[in-house]
């Protein structure tokens, strides 16, 4: 018997140049519940790009004595050429890379449910970096994990 859930589940919405464009998600993924003692973080964003510098996007920093296991990451541009794009434990520019790709309007840097969970250490700040670009004005950007 097929549920309201079960059609919303199959159908995945995303953005690409601006444009909203459904499409369907040939593997369904449930999300696990979080335990008790874990605390879920989900940061979004738009940032405007630049021709001569990496831009640093600081999402937060780990609560002291916690970690933070990363579990989504998600990163589009608005040009038809790649823009180099990561996820730091650091707020130096290219210094720590957690996860780094190459996102574009048509094939977006898209990495959900990573079963090595990589992991940010207590009171490091996690950040998101944008590569220099000439092409790209912005790119959008979701990381997802959990604390505990």
């Amino acid at each position: 018997m097929k549920t309201s859930l079960d059609n919303n589940i199959n159908n995945n919405e995303s953005i690409t140049a601006g444009q909203s464009v459904v499409t369907t998600n040939p593997v369904a993924v449930t999300q696990a519940p979080k335990a008790s003692y874990q605390t879920m973080k989900n940061f979004t964003g738009v940032l405007t790009t630049s021709t001569t510098l990496t831009q640093v996007v600081p999402l937060y920093t780990v609560t002291a004595g916690k970690t933070f296991y990363l579990t989504d990451v998600a990163f589009c541009n608005n040009a038809a050429f790649p823009s180099q794009v990561s996820v730091n434990a650091s707020s130096t520019i290219n210094a720590s890379p957690i996860i780094i790709g190459h996102a574009i309007n048509t094939a977006p840097f898209e990495l959900t449910n990573i079963g090595t969970e990589p992991s940010v250490a207590s009171a490091s700040p996690v950040t998101a970096q944008i590569g220099a670009t000439t092409t790209a004005t912005s790119v959008t950007y979701f990381v997802a994990g959990y604390e505990q």
